[in-house]
């Protein structure tokens, strides 16, 4: 197999790119409700130093993957186990990503379309993405993170118009607690 090495600024740049999806399609809340925003917030606060965190793992330790760093530093029988469990949790990851995108564009773009034929086009996107190489996609995703990032701030610039932000009052109507449990959940889902 091909072992296809990309900066840490890319990986930085893909995980950036990455939570930026994931926030469009998963956000809501479940706990935190009206005070969501708090919990987001608290969870992006959060997430920086474990992103800035894995782009220093990637720089120093070029050439070893997420898998060699379990093996180097829990030793080979936990290393291992943590390899496993790494591969079922980004499997279940990656299985929630795709039903959240398909349920999206299915209700907001295609309603009768059914969910499957959304999910043979991801599917296909994604298997021609996998054959092509990790390196193709880390270096298109470096030169469009800015712009995504632009684009994004001026949605929420041209929106400010129409927002209510009474609907954000009371401010800390939850408990802490709940506020905590939400950006904890938050913040575990792409991790």
């Amino acid at each position: 197999m091909n072992k296809e090495i990309i900066s840490g600024k890319q990986l930085k740049n893909l995980i950036i790119v990455y939570l930026l999806g994931a926030a469009l399609v998963a956000s809501g809340s479940a706990y935190a409700k009206h005070c969501a925003w708090i919990s987001e917030i608290a969870s992006i606060i959060i997430a920086i130093p474990i992103v800035l965190m894995y782009a220093r793992l990637s720089s120093i330790s070029e050439g070893k993957n997420i898998f060699d760093l379990f093996h180097d530093s829990l030793g080979k029988f936990t290393g291992f186990t943590f390899s496993i469990i790494f591969l079922l949790y980004s499997f279940y990851l990656g299985s929630a990503v795709i039903r959240n995108f398909t349920e999206f564009v299915q209700i907001v773009f295609f309603p009768k379309t059914p969910q499957y034929i959304t999910a043979i086009f991801a599917f296909s996107t994604i298997l021609y993405i996998m054959n092509k190489g990790v390196e193709p996609l880390a270096r298109f995703v470096s030169s469009i993170t800015l712009l995504l990032i632009g684009i994004m701030l001026m949605l929420v610039v041209f929106s400010l118009g129409d927002m209510d932000f009474s609907n954000i009052l009371p401010l800390l109507g939850e408990k802490i607690s709940t506020m905590a449990k939400e950006s904890f959940f938050l913040l575990t889902l792409p991790y």
